[in-house]
């Protein structure tokens, strides 16, 4: 990997939805477990009901709920069709099953991620920062295979509420790089995007995920991109900057 010059730049990328399509080949799967069992433990098991509360749960995931408020909202109607019931501990229970998700020994990249991490790590250093349980997204990793595309790999634990914004500090310190020579690239306005961009880091809006609808502003998403491969445009306006 090139080392660091004028034009040298740090990419960092997220992982769900930016590198691979988490949201269909994952997410369905999780969220139709985690109603199952808030349904399971309120006694209300039948088919019809708990096909009715999946196919809502989904609805407002595709629509960039958080999940947490969506199994709030899933919560509130199961209140009322049943008398065993306790709203916190089935919304707990529902989210440690749905960040638990069964991860299949290979899983494909998103079109052009392959050649883009490729390309780019070879002119540029390359990090991943990714949140979730770190076992399950340590998984992912090894499913998709990149591992080796990238010199520093950060898992961000969500159980325990840690925030993206301390993982991005711990690479631009390892690596000695200043957030103005960074280049942040996900799909989530709200989470990696907003918190790089507090950072004074560049960021790069990959817009083919859940997140498709969802507003922005030049405050917190400098690029766009609907392909991943249009992001060798966008790294050549920030090598251009850095001349």
């Amino acid at each position: 990997m090139k080392s660091e010059g004028p034009e040298s730049l740090l990419l960092i990328f997220d992982l769900d939805d930016t590198l691979v399509s988490t949201s269909t080949l994952l997410v369905p799967e999780a969220l139709k477990r985690a109603i199952e069992i808030m349904a399971g433990e309120s006694n209300l098991c039948e088919k019809p009901l708990t096909a009715k509360l999946w196919s809502e749960a989904k609805s407002l995931f595709d629509h960039g709920f958080p999940v947490r408020e969506i199994f709030h909202q899933i919560a509130s109607q199961l209140e009322g069709l049943s008398s065993q019931f306790n709203t916190e501990d089935l919304v707990a229970h529902a989210l440690r099953s749905y960040r638990r998700p069964q991860i299949p020994e290979k899983l494909p990249l998103l079109e052009g991620v392959a050649e883009t991490l490729d390309f780019l790590g070879k002119r540029h250093k390359l990090a991943l920062i990714t949140r979730g349980v770190p076992g399950v997204q340590q998984k992912k990793i090894e499913a998709l295979g990149v591992a080796s595309h990238f010199c520093q790999i950060v898992l961000v634990d969500t159980e325990r509420d840690e925030r993206k914004e301390h993982g991005f500090r711990s690479v631009l310190n390892a690596l000695g790089f200043d957030s103005s020579r960074t280049l942040v690239v996900g799909d989530d306005p709200w989470d990696e995007l907003a918190q790089g961009k507090a950072l004074g880091c560049w960021t790069c809006r990959t817009v083919q995920s859940r997140f498709l609808n969802a507003p922005t502003s030049d405050r917190v998403c400098d690029f766009q991109i609907q392909k991943m491969m249009e992001l060798f445009e966008v790294v050549q306006v920030l090598e251009d900057r850095m001349r």
